[in-house]
C-alpha cells in the first residue's frame, strides 16, 4: 500500500495545489490513501469543518492537526463530528475529537495517529506514554502512520528512535 503523507496545508493556496496534486496521484492509481496535515487551512490558523471537507473531497482519507488546532473557534464544537479530523492523541482528558482513526483502503487498512510534542508548544500529555497506551491497544499487525507535530529537532528525533520498529 503507497500512503501520502502531506505536511502543513497552508491557505488557499495549499488547498488549491493540494487538491490538484492529490487528484493526479489518485486518478493514476500511485497512491491507495492520504493522510495530511490542515492545521493551518484556514489562511494559516487552525481548519473549519468546511476546509476540513474540502480536504476530504479532494482525497484526504484523515486530515491531522497540531497546536494550532483550535485556531478556529467553531472546531471545539464540530470536530467530535468527523472522526478522520484529528486533534493530538495526547491532549488532556475531556478534549474534544479524537487522535486516531482506522482508514479502510481497498488494499487494506491502517491507522492514522496525530501526536504533539511538548518542546516549545502548548501543555500537552507526555506523547510517549500516549503512543504506548494507543500501541498497546491496538493489534500488533494493523500499520500505524504518526503525524508527530513537533517544534523541537531533539523531540522529533527521539521519538523516532522511540518509535522505530513499532510504527510504520
Amino acid at each position: 500500500m503507497k500512503i501520502l503523507v502531506v505536511g502543513d496545508i497552508v491557505g488557499s493556496t495549499g488547498r488549491r495545489v493540494f487538491k490538484e496534486v492529490v487528484s493526479r496521484l489518485r486518478d493514476e492509481n500511485v497512491v491507495q490513501a492520504v493522510v495530511v496535515n490542515g492545521e493551518n487551512a484556514a489562511a494559516g490558523n487552525g481548519i473549519t469543518l468546511t476546509l476540513a471537507e474540502e480536504l476530504f473531497k479532494a482525497g484526504a482519507d484523515a486530515i491531522t492537526l497540531g497546536d494550532h488546532a483550535w485556531g478556529q473557534r467553531e472546531l471545539e464544537s464540530t470536530i467530535s463530528g468527523e472522526k478522520r479530523l484529528l486533534r493530538p492523541i495526547n491532549m488532556p482528558p475531556g478534549t474534544p475529537g479524537q487522535g486516531c482513526v482506522t482508514v479502510q483502503t481497498a488494499i487494506g487498512s491502517f491507522v492514522a495517529v496525530n501526536l504533539m510534542g511538548r518542546v516549545f508548544m502548548n501543555p500537552a500529555d507526555c506523547p510517549f506514554r500516549a503512543m504506548d497506551a494507543l500501541l498497546a491497544a491496538l493489534p500488533r499487525n494493523i500499520p500505524v502512520i504518526v503525524d508527530f507535530h513537533a517544534e523541537a529537532t531533539s523531540e522529533k528525533i527521539a521519538m523516532g528512535h522511540y518509535l522505530d520498529g513499532r510504527v510504520a
